[in-house]
């Protein structure tokens, strides 16, 4: 029978597992090294907790190869959209999206991927676990507890470190949010006030019209080009912040999509892609004069 720090260590091993076979397939299929993970370290925690899962609950089905199939498939599947549920409703982002697939449901979990699970879970109650619970017993019933304590401990930092990033960035698409808001309804109403003016004197010519356009001023008595421009400033610079983080995020999810902040992630994501352009095309002038 296995002890709380034993199921610990599957639940660490498969989600290290599931970490390495998510950045190998994503990583490839980008040509480029992509850490495909919710959290910054090598694990992806929804691994490990459908491995646990399904190593507790179908342990009975292990030597019916038909029924472990389908049975681990419908536990991941499950698994998937709880997990897009929860981390949509924390965090008011999409993680990932399976629209464009045949035979999805909501856009969480899609037939392709869940076919997949399953024949995972088959190579797992095969193949895996008999030589990763294997390798777990070896270790001193002592040096347990201790081990366990500091994979914890590293776990719950990453896990508070991530989170906070997230919140930051979800501040951040507020405040973006918040300037193209007032950017929009300033242009709405200038446009507005513009459309009367234009009715009123519609007898006056175009170019005296279009000096009054440049001429015309908010309430603030600030230009319409001269408002959008500092607004801009203000949502460049809070961009910057924590940017390496965000970027790490949106490479790992591609999909990721916010519903109530859509105008504002475009913008953000826009502006990372060509930040990141200009690193490296300032990285290769640099090898260049080398």
């Amino acid at each position: 029978m296995e002890t709380a720090c034993q199921w610990f260590l599957y639940f660490v091993s498969y989600s290290i597992l599931g970490w390495a076979c998510e950045t190998v397939y994503c990583s490839v299929g980008s040509r480029k090294f992509i850490n495909r993970g919710f959290l910054n370290g090598p694990v992806c925690p929804v691994y490990g907790v459908g491995a646990v899962l399904v190593i507790w609950l179908l342990r009975s089905a292990d030597r019916n190869l038909a029924a472990l199939f389908f049975a681990g498939m419908m536990v991941t599947t499950i698994l998937e959209y709880i997990t897009s549920v929860i981390l949509e409703k924390l965090f008011h982002m999409k993680w990932w999206d399976y629209s464009r697939y045949k035979f999805q449901i909501n856009g969480r979990v899609c037939l392709l991927n869940s076919l997949m699970f399953g024949g995972l879970c088959v190579i797992l109650m095969r193949v895996l676990h008999p030589w990763v619970s294997e390798m777990i017993g070896r270790i001193p019933t002592w040096l347990l507890p201790w081990l366990c304590l500091g994979i914890l401990a590293i776990f719950i930092a990453d896990t508070f470190v991530t989170v906070r990033s997230i919140l930051v960035l979800k501040g951040k698409l507020d405040e973006i949010q918040r300037v193209v808001e007032e950017v929009r309804t300033r242009t709405e109403s200038t446009a507005a006030q513009l459309r009367a003016e234009w009715q009123e004197k519609a007898q006056e010519s175009r170019a005296a019209f279009q000096t009054r356009l440049e001429q015309y001023r908010l309430p603030e008595g600030m230009s319409l080009k001269e408002f959008a421009e500092e607004r801009r400033k203000e949502a460049a610079a809070v961009m910057k912040n924590n940017a390496w983080l965000h970027h790490r995020l949106l490479k790992a999810f591609p999909n990721l999509t916010s519903a109530h902040h859509a105008d504002a992630f475009a913008r953000l994501k826009d502006h990372l892609k060509i930040a990141q352009r200009k690193k490296s095309q300032s990285s290769s002038d640099t090898e260049q004069k080398i």
